[in-house]
């Protein structure tokens, strides 16, 4: 029989049995497993939900293992069976893959088989061979017809043969030498580094652009000049480098000396009679008043 004392002592025994049930439902999950189970430990903000995303498990299989009846009831610091130890081996054994670059399981920790792609064999890049050809430059010559003697190529001003094209390093060594053709010339295997170009005009014709440039070619570049010449234009053509120059001598500098002197005093007779006639003008001027 229940005493008095007891019947009013049962509401706090009933609250703490049904409490014990909860939490214990929780403590006795995962007990009796082996050492080499893995378990997982509930913490904050955990659902079955989320733990089986975790472990790549299927939920249904999740709770069946764990023999949940209520699986929306989870405590924090319920252990949860994920895989057995008999699991962990059988997926150990068939973690090596068949074949390289194949995809194979690996074990990982306590012996969780995780999905993974094995390493594909690296190759070395072939490295690129030096080409000396990649380091010459081009250099592009066209000599056109400047029928308006503007130093402009236009359209309608074709190319222009027979003009003399000679090409010159530092060291004054002949690089190119050439006569213009009916179409622009291209020299494609220039050492970079700077050039002297000379050019001469056909007979009858003038050169509209400079007879002497200075060349730049840098490597791998190409470089295009237009050259310009005129029908009848007169030009002083290029000195061709080693051409000794006439000096000047002593009786050429007397005669232009004189020549000088004789415009000197024909200027200052010039003036000379300009006065005079300014002056009788003058003087009439007075008169007449």
């Amino acid at each position: 029989m229940i005493s008095p004392a007891g019947w009013q002592r049962l509401p706090a025994i009933s609250f703490c049995l049904i409490a014990l049930f909860a939490l214990g439902g929780g403590f006795l999950r995962g007990q009796g497993s082996a050492a080499d189970d893995l378990v997982h430990t509930v913490v904050a903000n955990e659902t079955l939900t989320s733990i089986a995303e975790d472990y790549g498990i299927a939920l249904p299989d999740l709770i069946s293992r764990n023999n949940l009846d209520n699986p929306d009831i989870l405590a924090i610091g319920d252990q949860i069976l994920i895989f057995t130890a008999e699991e962990i081996q059988q997926r150990a054994a068939a973690s090596t893959p068949t074949a390289p670059g194949e995809a194979g399981p690996l074990a990982l920790g306590a012996g969780l088989a995780a999905e993974i792609l094995a390493a594909a064999p690296v190759t070395p890049a072939a490295v690129p061979m030096f080409d000396p050809s990649d380091q010459a430059a081009e250099l592009c010559l066209n000599v056109y017809a400047d029928h308006n003697d503007n130093g402009m190529l236009e359209p309608g001003e074709d190319p222009l043969a027979d003009a003399s094209i000679q090409l010159l390093d530092t060291a004054g060594r002949e690089q190119l030498s050439l006569l213009s053709a009916a179409q622009p010339h291209c020299q494609r295997d220039l050492p970079p580094g700077s050039y002297q170009l000379l050019v001469s005009p056909p007979a009858g014709f003038g050169l509209t652009t400079p007879a002497k440039l200075q060349v730049q070619l840098r490597a791998g570049s190409s470089v295009r000049l237009e050259i310009g010449a005129k029908q009848g234009r007169q030009t002083f053509a290029a000195p061709v480098p080693g051409t000794p120059v006439p000096e000047a001598t002593a009786a050429s500098t007397d005669e232009e000396a004189n020549v000088l002197y004789g415009l000197s005093a024909l200027l200052l007779l010039a003036l000379a009679g300009l006065v005079l006639v300014s002056g009788f003008v003058l003087a009439l001027f007075v008169r007449a008043r």
